[in-house]
């Protein structure tokens, strides 16, 4: 696929909601959406009213969904198993979230060792569940999270709604199932909060 291809296949599911609605997005919005889709971030710079909350919505949109996705597999996944909640203090709930962006920021800063990173990912995510004692129906969710969230992240991006820049295992980077795993002790705690 070319760097056209890729840039065309960006912006194809905005690009069709607007013209659902009969709109034309500008120039500046079609820029959004293909930085979005390419991992960049930055700043618009446009006068009130001319767009720039839907040249903005589109990458957290895609990810807020797959949030409440995740919740509602934990929710399954303990009544499934017949856990018993996770502890849902806040400070547990920050711990957890802490250490989830602390492995998403991992990626980037070694993102030219993908094996470096599926390593440490999956050792750290083991040494994490061993040391808190995880409950079988956190580390079933963190199994299953690792095998649906990068088969719908490759689907998103079949789709066009972005694309990664070093895809090795099926449309997506090979670590992203490691990545995956440490979402479970978050979900799992946010699943306790919001089943409370």
């Amino acid at each position: 696929m070319s760097d056209s291809d890729v840039e065309s296949s960006d912006v194809a599911p905005a690009e069709r909601w607007f013209a659902s609605k009969g709109w034309v997005p500008l120039e500046f919005q079609r820029e959004v959406w293909r930085a979005y889709a390419q991992g960049e971030s930055g700043l618009v710079h446009a006068a009130t009213g001319t767009g720039k909350t839907l040249a903005a919505w589109w990458g957290p949109l895609l990810f807020f969904g797959a949030a409440i996705a995740v919740l509602a597999l934990a929710v399954g996944s303990r009544r499934a198993l017949r856990g018993s909640p996770v502890d849902a203090a806040w400070p547990r709930i920050a711990g957890d979230a802490l250490a989830f962006v602390t492995a998403y920021a991992f990626t980037a800063f070694a993102a030219e060792l993908p094996d470096v990173v599926l390593a440490v990912l999956v050792g750290w995510w083991i040494a994490r569940m061993l040391s808190s004692r995880a409950q079988p129906w956190v580390v079933a969710l963190g199994l299953g999270l690792a095998v649906l969230g990068p088969l719908f992240e490759d689907r998103w991006a079949s789709l066009g709604m972005f694309a990664y820049c070093r895809p090795d295992l099926a449309g997506v980077p090979r670590w992203l199932p490691a990545l995956y795993l440490h979402v479970a002790p978050l979900a799992a705690r946010l699943e306790a909060r919001v089943s409370a």
